[in-house]
């Protein structure tokens, strides 16, 4: 069952940095659908991982996540 998990992320200045997130979470969960809003830093995963394994891939990606509030 996925889960749809929205965050703040600090570090997608570019293109690069925003496709390296992307790649990072797909490599965990490969049916992941993950959307990135460069300008606001909002992302949103629906996704099989749980908050910690989708925080962990993201920072494996060189961004800082944060939860929303």
């Amino acid at each position: 069952m996925s889960t749809i998990i929205e965050v703040t992320v600090e570090g997608m200045a570019c293109r690069l940095a925003r496709e390296a997130l992307i790649l990072a979470v797909e490599a965990r969960d490969p049916a992941a659908v993950v959307t990135v809003d460069p300008v606001s830093g909002h992302v949103c995963a629906d996704t099989e991982l749980d908050l910690g394994a989708l925080l962990l891939a993201i920072e494996s990606s060189g961004c800082r996540p944060h939860l929303l509030a």
